[in-house]
């Protein structure tokens, strides 16, 4: 395909999988996964509940997944997203992913946001500070409840 990828050495979501904080000393705050999908806390969100489903297995693009990948993450986004919008009650729900650099993905490795929405929100609003490991933790275990 030849996309153009962000460089992340080592990536940070296979370190997250791994249970390792990433380069950046990230500590990830997991919600739910299966034998082939991991979903998390993000930790700068755009709204409250803002999570990520990624595959296990390091795929950089949507290109790169096998069928079984494909099934599995969005299944798993399918679970993610009625958990988010029973523990946060939003007006509705952004499901989000990104192709290479010029359609501004972040890291080289597939990922699904699923973004709580409230009325008066952009589709644009930038990510906020930062959130403490402790506040996405307890974000997951609310998320988790709804599972």
């Amino acid at each position: 395909m030849g996309l153009e990828l962000p460089e992340f050495d080592p990536c940070p979501f296979c370190d997250n999988i791994a249970g390792r904080p990433s380069s950046s000393g990230t500590v990830c705050a997991p919600i739910a996964e299966t034998d082939q999908t991991f979903a998390f806390v993000v930790p700068r969100a755009i709204s409250r509940g803002h999570s990520l489903v990624i595959p296990k297995r390091h795929s950089p693009t949507l290109f790169d997944l096998t069928d079984d990948e494909a099934v599995a993450l969005i299944s798993a986004s399918r679970r993610l997203a009625g958990a988010l919008m029973a523990a946060f009650e939003p007006d509705g729900l952004t499901l989000v992913q990104n192709n290479g650099l010029a359609s501004e993905q972040s890291v080289p490795h597939l990922h699904f946001h699923l973004i709580p929405r409230w009325h008066g929100q952009s589709r644009f609003d930038p990510p906020g500070d930062r959130l403490p490991l402790e506040e996405r933790v307890e974000l997951a275990d609310l998320i988790q409840q709804h599972l």
